[in-house]
């Protein structure tokens, strides 16, 4: 979930009152054109997002400031034994 500061700098605006009904109303009435579809793909991609997780009883939140950068990970070659 993206952070409620993020959305505020999206929407240019500093405020500490976060309204979902406000944001969805506005995304919805956005004219797309290819610059405001840009800066939606760089607002995606360097948001600051707000993480929870859990196990059973224990939940847990914390702010990531950037999405971390996909890394693959290492190939490892397969042993395998005839039977």
């Amino acid at each position: 979930m993206n952070h409620p500061d993020a959305w505020q700098a999206i929407r240019n605006r500093v405020s500490n009152d976060f309204n979902n009904t406000e944001i969805l109303d506005w995304i919805k009435n956005i004219e797309w054109t290819p610059t405001v579809a840009a800066q939606w793909q760089e607002f995606y991609n360097d948001a600051s997002r707000m993480v929870t997780y859990s196990a059973v009883n224990n939940t847990k939140s914390e702010v990531l400031a950037v999405l971390p950068k996909y890394k693959d990970s290492p190939i490892k070659s397969c042993q395998t034994e005839s039977i």
